[in-house]
């Protein structure tokens, strides 16, 4: 196996069910998967167990128990958990392009970080999308078309990000500048995560904590770079989740300390 691809999963496996689909017809099949479970009920877990039995790939259930959000613990025991060196994040609901965990695996380089984009889609495009339009290949084929227009006319966003680039180094061309990741489409060395101890416990709700997972990397010397167009995945729409003020203050207090290893991570001292 080449790489491991972690799920940050939570209740919703509908969306689930179709990222396993588009993951049914990945361009290579040398990879494992873990679905990193921040404490999903048991009706839920049993219905999981249920859809890996049906599933052909290699994959794996991590779970605790659901004491509030705690995001970067279960991400933390996924990558302990992960057998290979190449660790690839996306979230619940994000679908991935047939071309997606190629784009990552071949892109890799040593001390680096490879960050990709979402493409947003509206409510009416999330309601259109199922499991066999996935399978039969519609997603990166006439779908784009609605994809496309809706961007144009309704509420998808970001679609010049559903455009493939087959060559990395045209990629690389075209986007130059700044690179920044997201937690639902990145992709990390394993012994770079695990030289900064692994995400920073303290994140007790959505937002800044791939910030703060990507300045201790760049601390650390790991570069940036960009797999925008290569590695894409399609973002199902929901209402968005609201962070705790919190947050901000803690991340503003790891840019002043400018320490790339975190005392809260996967070996906590404290």
């Amino acid at each position: 196996m080449r790489a491991t691809l972690i799920i940050n999963f939570y209740k919703q496996l509908e969306p689930l069910k179709l990222i396993l689909a588009a993951l049914d017809r990945q361009s290579i099949a040398d990879y494992e998967v873990i679905i990193a479970d921040d404490g999903s009920p048991p009706e839920i877990v049993d219905q999981l167990q249920d859809c890996m039995k049906a599933s052909k790939l290699n994959i794996r259930h991590i779970w605790h128990e659901d004491t509030g959000f705690r995001r970067t613990v279960i991400l933390n025991k996924a990558i302990v958990d992960s057998r290979t060196e190449h660790l690839i994040f996306i979230d619940g609901d994000c679908i991935p392009h047939k071309n997606f965990m190629e784009a990552h695996i071949a892109d890799r380089e040593e001390n680096t970080t490879l960050a990709g984009r979402r493409v947003n889609l509206s409510p009416k495009l999330t309601q259109q999308v199922n499991a066999e339009m996935i399978r039969s290949g519609k997603l990166e084929r006439s779908w784009r078309r609605q994809v496309w227009w809706d961007g144009l006319f309704g509420k998808t966003t970001h679609v010049e990000r559903s455009y493939y680039l087959s060559s990395g180094r045209i990629q690389q061309m075209l986007h130059s500048g700044d690179v920044h990741i997201l937690g639902c489409n990145f992709s990390v060395n394993k012994k770079d995560v695990l030289a900064i101890n692994g995400f920073d416990e303290r994140y007790l709700a959505w937002g800044y904590e791939e910030s703060d997972l990507e300045e201790r990397l760049k601390w650390n010397g790991v570069r940036m770079k960009t797999v925008k167009n290569r590695a894409i995945v399609y973002h199902m729409f929901h209402r968005e989740r609201a962070g705790i003020s919190d947050n901000e203050a803690l991340f503003r207090s790891v840019l002043e300390g400018k320490e790339p290893v975190t005392q809260f991570g996967i070996n906590r001292k404290s």
